[in-house]
């Protein structure tokens, strides 16, 4: 097994596990927002979540910490899958990683099967971003109108 198969299993299991626990995901990137500048590109970050009953996520107290942080370095064009056995939230923790696969993705990164899937997790992340801020935008804006889209629902 090569090690663009281990990182293409990885994402294909993190691809799978946006469809059922999305709220396990974090997203490190400039197109959701100011980010604390730690991690070296876009960055992807697991961990096992459950939710409290105000709506906060807090990692599992009855499970095991367990992070996967996959990373796209621009400037090297490489990408990389670590795996800790602990909780990661900033590079600055990251420092050995228990298991670790890094991708050199070439000059063409589009051509790189695990870059396409990689950029299609980001592009799923950054859209459930976006329509969460429209829900709590339109949530606020009912709070304050609580006619709106009355006109829409007698049509």
């Amino acid at each position: 097994m090569t090690k663009e198969e281990l990182v293409h299993i990885t994402l294909k299991q993190l691809s799978e596990s946006l469809k059922i626990s999305p709220d396990n995901f974090r997203l490190e990137d400039l197109a959701v927002g100011p980010v604390s500048g730690s991690f070296q590109g876009p960055t992807i970050v697991w961990q096992f979540k459950v939710q409290l009953k105000e709506g906060q996520y807090i990692q599992d107290p009855h499970n095991a910490n367990r992070t996967i942080v996959v990373t796209f370095n621009k400037l090297a064009k490489q990408l990389s899958c670590s795996i800790y056995f602990r909780e990661v939230n900033t590079y600055n923790n990251s420092i050995m990683p228990d298991s670790q696969a890094i991708v050199q993705c070439f000059e063409y990164p589009i051509l790189n099967r695990t870059y396409r899937q990689f950029m299609k997790i980001r592009k799923q992340l950054i859209d459930q971003r976006h329509e969460k801020e429209y829900h709590d935008y339109m949530r606020k804006l009912n709070n304050i109108f609580p006619t709106t889209h009355d006109e829409e629902l007698f049509k």
